[in-house]
């Protein structure tokens, strides 16, 4: 692999990510292998990509380009999120789904 350009490993990596084969885990997996995939998953427009498709109704400021540490901070305030949501839709008593 480290043969290959890296305008080229990263449209394989952009056309992963647009099929939705590739996903926020798989990016930062791949950070992990090397200092040249470390490189290539940290490009803005494989993150831009990742956060208009994981967070749509999310605006980003324009000052803030696209990146790895701005979706790891919607990917926390979506978490944050959830439960507090969660509380509104839940019934007030615990349903059990499983007999014990």
């Amino acid at each position: 692999m480290s043969s290959l350009p890296d305008d080229v490993l990263l449209q394989v990596l952009e056309m992963g990510n647009k099929t939705r084969r590739l996903d926020h885990r798989d990016l930062c997996n791949l950070a992990m292998v090397n200092s040249q995939f470390n490189e290539l998953s940290n490009d803005s427009s494989l993150w831009a990509t990742l956060l208009s498709r994981d967070f749509p109704s999310s605006h980003y400021p324009s000052s803030e380009p696209p990146s790895k540490s701005l979706y790891r901070k919607k990917f926390e305030e979506e978490k944050m999120a959830a439960p507090e949501a969660r509380k509104y839709l839940l019934p007030s008593s615990p349903v059990r789904c499983f007999p014990q």
